[in-house]
């Protein structure tokens, strides 16, 4: 038998784990967000004046996956024009598996220049994440992006005032 020889120690089979969660598991990062589920699309037509939007001018940079939820860097900017009719105004960032969905809202004034933010989040769990631009016109486009997280980082009971 050619089988007979093949002998695997437990540090072998230690050693072959990552292998296992990295391609066991993994489900390709464009199946993950070709289609939003139906609650998402009600989450976002909620932040998007009751509408689906379109594909967005902007860009969300936020790595495909992230080893721990508790820290999460991303970066969300403008492409498009800064004139006053399609400055944007306002950046949503969505994150439907998290406890707390809506991440946060940044908004920006003529003052501001241009419409750029840079900072971390937490993420509960792998998922999609949604970013949201409005212009000076109402516009909403979007952008989504799914982000595969090792640990989770919302499994944290929040303060209770200690």
């Amino acid at each position: 038998m050619p089988f007979q020889s093949l002998r695997l120690s437990r540090r072998h089979l230690l050693g072959l784990l990552p292998l296992g969660l990295l391609f066991g598991t993994a489900e390709s990062a464009v199946e993950a967000t070709s289609e939003l589920s139906e609650e998402d699309r009600v989450l976002v037509a909620q932040h998007a004046n009751q509408q689906i939007p379109g594909e967005g001018t902007f860009s969300l940079d936020i790595p495909e996956y992230a080893e721990d939820g508790h820290f999460v860097p991303l970066k969300i900017w403008s492409e498009g024009s800064v004139a006053a009719q399609e400055r944007v105004v306002r950046f949503t960032l969505i994150a439907p598996r998290n406890p707390n969905q809506e991440v946060f809202t940044a908004r920006f004034t003529p003052l501001s220049g241009e419409a750029y933010i840079q900072t971390r989040i937490r993420l509960a769990t792998s998922q999609t994440v949604i970013a949201l631009s409005e212009d000076a016109r109402g516009e909403v486009t979007m952008v989504t992006k799914y982000v595969r997280v090792l640990v989770g980082g919302c499994n944290v009971a929040p303060d209770q005032g200690n």
